[in-house]
């Protein structure tokens, strides 16, 4: 063996043990995605985890290699997310905001305003109550109704806008009347130019 070989030598095994990381750490994030679809979490963060451990190390990442540990640290806070501990998913999409793939820094902010969203059992009391048209009178305009009258005798009962369809037609076709007035007017101030010129 010549001196020249051996000096490549550590460098080509450096770059097999890279490469064989880069595999294994894909393969433990695939079984980790698995485990996730079917709601084993722990034994997802586990494979997760030891996939971080094998890209770690390499600090000249190519874009595969820097996209793979993008993922991974997506798949790790979703995971700590649906276990409860929102505030380590948190922490890692804020590193993420700034990462050098845009993909995985889009996907961190995209993650980070679900993580920071107000949980809906905080909403609970924000409700929207529908007025109940059903016994409203022709003669008076639904606008004219106080709230406490809209509110009475809506808990079981649907919403009626019987009174509302006839108000609607007339609205609409009083709208094209006046459309067609307008176009119509200026056609004959445009035919009254365009005649004075003649005259």
């Amino acid at each position: 063996m010549s001196q020249d070989q051996k000096s490549q030598n550590p460098e080509s095994q450096n770059q097999n043990s890279q490469n064989q990381n880069l595999t294994s750490a894909t393969e433990l994030l695939e079984k980790g995605k698995k485990l996730f679809e079917k709601e084993k979490y722990n034994e997802a963060i586990a494979q997760l985890e030891q996939a971080q451990l094998l890209i770690a190390p390499d600090l000249a990442l190519s874009s595969a290699k820097l996209y793979l540990e993008g993922e991974i640290q997506i798949w790790l806070a979703n995971t700590y997310d649906v276990l409860g501990d929102t505030t380590r998913a948190i922490a890692i999409c804020q590193k993420l905001t700034d990462y050098k793939d845009p993909n995985i820094a889009k996907q961190a902010n995209y993650l980070l305003t679900i993580f920071l969203a107000p949980p809906l059992s905080q909403l609970e009391d924000v409700t929207s109550t529908l007025p109940n048209f059903q016994n409203l009178d022709r003669s008076q305009s639904p606008k004219s109704f106080s709230s406490s009258k809209l509110s009475e005798n809506n808990s079981d009962q649907t919403i009626a806008a019987t009174a509302l369809k006839d108000q609607v037609p007339v609205q609409t076709n009083n709208l094209l009347i006046w459309l067609a007035i307008i176009t119509f007017s200026a056609i004959a101030i445009s035919l009254g130019i365009w005649l004075s010129r003649f005259a």
